[in-house]
């Protein structure tokens, strides 16, 4: 940055006082940024369904199957994430597995058993709207991307949603015993 000063100087004569001015320049630059802000994502004000706490980044689903059937119970939560990005940019949303998947384990469950949970995750980011549907077939990464022309700042929200009977075998088959999971990473990421 430059930077430059003006000053007035007064001399004590008998001559007529003669003044100096000048001009300052203040100059800054902003750089391209996008950024969430430090703080973990909030679960939005309407309760939950069948989600134990957002601890963190972690969001604990309470019962994930019916102890009865062992098919999947419905869950869902709303989540918001701050974050600001001062330039046209993409939002780029993975989700790891592309289900919840159980943790450690091969992709083939016993006969009549599924080992995974579809479900389908919205995103909202200014106006723009995407649905990621993790259809829990194969597991692999899974990816939507939402293009915004201009800068945009506030909530990044995700809705998550799992319903009743979800499997990746058949509607309301019985989950094998184990940790389900999966991972979603949000990105943003000036365009170039």
């Amino acid at each position: 940055m430059r930077h430059a000063a003006s000053f007035l100087i007064l001399v004590a004569s008998a001559s007529p006082v003669l003044a100096a001015g000048g001009t300052v320049a203040i100059e800054g630059v902003v750089a391209r940024r996008c950024a969430f802000d430090t703080a973990p994502p909030q679960l939005a004000p309407q309760a939950p369904n069948n989600v134990r706490a957002l601890a963190g980044n972690n969001l604990q689903i309470d019962t994930l199957v019916d102890p009865a059937t062992l098919a999947v119970r419905a869950a869902n939560a709303d989540l918001s994430f701050a974050a600001m990005c001062n330039v046209p940019h993409i939002v780029r949303i993975e989700a790891q597995n592309n289900g919840l998947f159980r943790a450690g384990a091969a992709t083939i469950a016993p006969s009549g058993f599924a080992n995974a949970v579809p479900y389908r995750a919205r995103f909202t980011w200014g106006d723009q709207t995407r649905t990621l549907f993790a259809d829990a077939n194969t597991r692999r990464p899974r990816e939507e991307i939402i293009d915004r022309p201009q800068p945009t700042g506030g909530a990044l929200l995700l809705e998550l949603d799992i319903q009743p009977g979800a499997s990746n075998l058949t509607s309301n088959a019985p989950l094998v015993a184990g940790n389900y999971g999966e991972t979603f990473r949000v990105t943003l990421e000036p365009r170039q």
